[in-house]
């Protein structure tokens, strides 16, 4: 399930994405604009996911400088570390306990926002929404629709790529003047859903995140939360 706003700011346009618990009905499904407000209509009941996984043709996973590769420690950019570092202090200001970097969640995160930048056009009519993934990489593809046939796309993925064994969940953001940590925290923090992920308020009110990650590449940034810890290392800036 997701939630994807448009906001123009500025020079800027900034999308918004969310993903929701597995067989929890959401509480926002589409959205339409009426003066300067959003008006949030109720979602039909989420379909879980059956289908067979489809794997890419292309078995090579992105590589570029800071992308995941397949060393035992994962770097990160600046961007990265700040990203995570704004939402645990964010965090903090709830009185609720930081998250801890993971490096399997982040690899993750770096895929996807890699992937949203050199592959994401929206699909058919714009229909395919930040959650969705290419057929470029070793991961199966899918087009992440408002009907969210394919919502277990984006809770897998972490076993996918990274050998997490346990559900995934990611908020992503979009900004055409290039995507920054803080510009992704403001415009998660504006958006109660969003905000609701990072402080678990909501439907993630019951869920103790135990890892997250977080990818940052030109217009695009991510960050993946789950409920398994992850001990592997990050390397240290």
């Amino acid at each position: 399930m997701r939630l994807s706003i448009l906001l123009s700011l500025a020079a800027s346009t900034l999308v918004v994405s969310i993903g929701v618990p597995p067989g929890r009905d959401a509480s926002i499904n589409r959205e339409a604009r009426h003066g300067r407000g959003w008006t949030l209509e109720p979602p039909p009941k989420v379909t879980p996911f059956r289908g067979a996984c489809r794997q890419s043709t292309d078995t090579s996973l992105v590589q570029s400088q800071n992308r995941p590769n397949a060393n035992k420690t994962l770097d990160l950019s600046s961007e990265e570390r700040k990203l995570h570092k704004l939402i645990n202090d964010y965090r903090a200001e709830h009185k609720l306990a930081p998250v801890p970097l993971s490096y399997k969640l982040s690899q993750v995160a770096q895929a996807h926002a890699y992937d949203l930048a050199m592959h994401y056009s929206g699909g058919p009519e714009g229909k395919c929404n930040l959650h969705s993934w290419s057929a470029k990489g070793k991961w199966s593809p899918c087009c992440y629709t408002g009907d969210h046939k394919e919502a277990a796309c984006m809770w897998r993925k972490p076993r996918e790529i990274a050998g997490y064994n346990s559900e995934g969940f990611e908020i992503a953001y979009s900004a055409s003047v290039g995507a920054t940590a803080d510009g992704g925290v403001n415009a998660w923090k504006g958006s109660p859903a969003h905000n609701d992920v990072m402080i678990n308020r909501g439907p993630w009110a019951q869920m103790t995140w135990k890892a997250m990650g977080t990818g940052v590449y030109k217009q695009f940034a991510v960050a993946w939360f789950g409920k398994l810890e992850d001990v592997a290392p990050v390397v240290e800036a």
